[in-house]
């Protein structure tokens, strides 16, 4: 029995030997396809939309902020009762005035001196038309002394023809001609008084000129002294809230830059936010600007539905790089309120602004999908994927890669059709022309 049994095992080990034949070329060995490694994969797809939202760290700031200083020395007599912090204000409101006496008494100096100008110019301007009077009774002297001239040179011509027909002595001649030298010497210096007067004239013109450019200086030196002591009057520079008061009832100001009180505006606010190198092409400002929701913590009790969060555009941008740490400056204006509730963000709270930097149609891929290859970045791929399980040879694609919301990544290349079939883990450890089996991707938790 024993003997039947081991003949029988025997032959049962026969019928299993191989029987010579050739196994189809096409049909692998289950020990081979076990072989393989099996990857992850997903299909490429068409296009889908990519929105990349950032978070960024802010900061709110007042719309407007100003130290007003005194721009003067002076002493603070007695603050008013209601000039402190919280204490709303409007633009050009008189809020506190410095007691300057040394900058009043130059005021009324120079008052002073402005209408002893005004009075020195009238008396110039009267000196003008007392010159003229009397250039015009030169000039009237000088017609008649020309008159005189020419009666005594008449007279003095007849008395001579006379005296050679022996009808007048020698004697008259000589007096008619003393008399004729006389005219002469009368209308030389009426003539020389003319000249005079015309100068005269001309003196009291220039001096209205000098009169009336020292009525100027006057005038500007009082306007100069007017204006500091218009420094003294403290007024708001435009609607806010004092925030800080500096001094109290009885201060002297002996630095004039020194701040009497801080000014903030607060209905409107800005969010300023600190943005990396890296996303710096994606902002913009003004009507194109990025949208922004802004969310503070500290208001997440007071904020309970959607109408009320924080949202915008970015505003304006300031363009250029912080040399140190490397971020660009970009800001939010927004109205403070929420419902009826007017200034609730107060200037340095913070919080998280969520900005959209682009919203588009593009092919995306995992991100455990890249590969780096010293400058280029790559996809694996399966070509020709067949049978089942699936499997097909690995083969490298360059691609440029484009926007990223942290899970997806964009991916742009000339060949991309949206069939392929992409390998999002395990392809650094591949080669081109190796042989895979596909598995589809496992979705993220």
């Amino acid at each position: 029995m024993k003997n039947f049994s081991m003949v029988a095992l025997m032959v049962a080990l026969a019928s299993l030997a191989p029987s010579g034949c050739k196994r189809s070329p096409g049909k692998p060995r289950l020990g081979e396809v076990e072989r393989l490694p099996r990857l992850e994969t997903i299909v490429l797809g068409n296009p889908t939309k990519l929105e990349v939202v950032r978070s960024y760290t802010a900061t709110v700031e007042a719309l407007e902020k100003a130290d007003v200083c005194a721009m003067v020395k002076g002493y603070i007599k007695e603050l008013p009762p209601d000039l402190d912090i919280g204490r709303v204000v409007t633009k050009n409101e008189l809020l506190l005035k410095l007691h300057v006496p040394d900058l009043e008494a130059e005021r009324d100096n120079k008052k002073a001196l402005v209408q002893q100008s005004e009075k020195a110019f009238v008396l110039a301007v009267q000196a003008v038309q007392v010159a003229e009077a009397e250039v015009k009774e030169a000039q009237a002297m000088l017609l008649r002394f020309d008159a005189d001239v020419e009666y005594r040179k008449t007279q003095h011509a007849r008395i001579t023809k006379l005296a050679q027909g022996d009808a007048l002595s020698q004697q008259q001649v000589d007096e008619a001609k003393l008399q004729l030298n006389s005219s002469q010497a009368a209308l030389t210096a009426a003539k020389a008084q003319v000249v005079t007067k015309q100068n005269r004239h001309q003196a009291a013109v220039d001096e209205t000129y000098v009169a009336e450019a020292r009525h100027k200086v006057a005038l500007s030196d009082l306007g100069r002294a007017e204006v500091q002591l218009e420094f003294a009057n403290l007024r708001a520079p435009f609607n806010g809230i004092i925030t800080k008061l500096w001094v109290n009832s009885g201060a002297t100001i002996k630095d004039a830059g020194m701040p009497i009180f801080t000014l903030m505006r607060t209905d409107k606010v800005r969010v300023i936010i600190d943005v990396p190198e890296r996303d710096v092409p994606y902002f913009q400002s003004g009507e194109q600007g990025n949208k922004v929701e802004f969310k503070v913590p500290a208001l997440n009790d007071k904020i309970t539905s959607a109408a009320d969060k924080f949202s915008g555009k970015i505003t304006k941008m300031s363009s250029a790089l912080d040399p140190v740490t490397r971020t660009m400056r970009a800001e939010m204006h927004i109205d403070n309120a929420v419902g009826e509730v007017l200034g609730i963000l107060k200037p340095q709270m913070t919080g998280t602004a969520f900005v959209t930097l682009a919203v588009r149609d593009a092919f995306t891929v995992p991100a455990s999908a890249l590969v780096r290859t010293g400058n280029k970045m790559d996809i694996f791929i399966v070509a020709d994927p067949s049978g089942d399980p699936p499997r097909g040879t690995v083969k490298r694609l360059e691609v440029q890669v484009g926007l990223d919301d942290g899970l997806r990544v964009e991916v742009r290349s000339p060949g991309l059709k949206g069939t392929e079939l992409v390998i999002v883990r395990g392809a650094g450890v591949l080669r081109s022309g190796d042989q895979v089996i596909t598995v589809p991707a496992k979705a993220p938790d």
